[in-house]
């Protein structure tokens, strides 16, 4: 919005970017329409994003709204291919911000099925948020503390060796605004 306004003073464009989900959930009241009108271009960082862009625009101004995709650390990429680990216990990782649209208390809630049902398996969760204490509640209601882990956050390398460790990465994610 501050962008905007100096542009309207100055007559000197601007853009802007949108990451999304929280931004769809406000459309209206952000007045993305207007934004997007009125600026020189609008980045979406996935064609998710952009589709929801072009949702609450003007079809006029749909050339406007371009993808830029999020880069992955180089750090991500400089580790050989590896099998996927094959052991008695399987290992599932979750790389997810503890909020509530990432849907982690469904994944918890998931656990505790296959735990009833019998399987063995351990599940990390990477990140942090605003929902870890209900999240933490969850697990020990389910009795799932020898089953799942909240490791918290986590440096680039620290999430590698995490997934590196995992047979899979799992994520019931609601909406991903950085599908990195």
């Amino acid at each position: 919005m501050v962008a905007r306004i100096a542009g309207r003073l100055s007559g000197i464009p601007y853009s802007f970017t949108v990451h999304g989900p929280d931004e769809f959930d406000a459309p209206e009241s952000l007045d993305l329409q207007g934004k997007i009108a009125d600026c020189a271009f609008c980045v979406a960082i996935s064609s998710y994003g952009r589709s929801q862009l072009m949702r609450w625009s003007k079809f006029a101004d749909w050339s406007k709204i371009e993808v830029v995709r999020c880069g992955v650390d180089q750090t991500f990429l400089d580790y050989p291919t590896l099998p996927i680990p094959v052991s008695d216990l399987p290992k599932l990782c979750a790389v997810a911000r503890l909020s509530s649209q990432k849907g982690i208390p469904l994944l918890i809630e998931a656990a505790h099925r296959l735990v009833i049902a019998g399987k063995s398996f351990k599940l990390t969760l990477v990140g942090d948020g605003d929902m870890r204490p209900e999240i933490e509640a969850l697990i020990r209601r389910y009795a799932l503390q020898g089953v799942v882990t909240i490791a918290g956050w986590a440096s680039s390398a620290e999430v590698v060796a995490y997934l590196r460790e995992s047979r899979a990465m799992v994520l019931p994610s609601f909406a991903e605004g950085l599908p990195v």
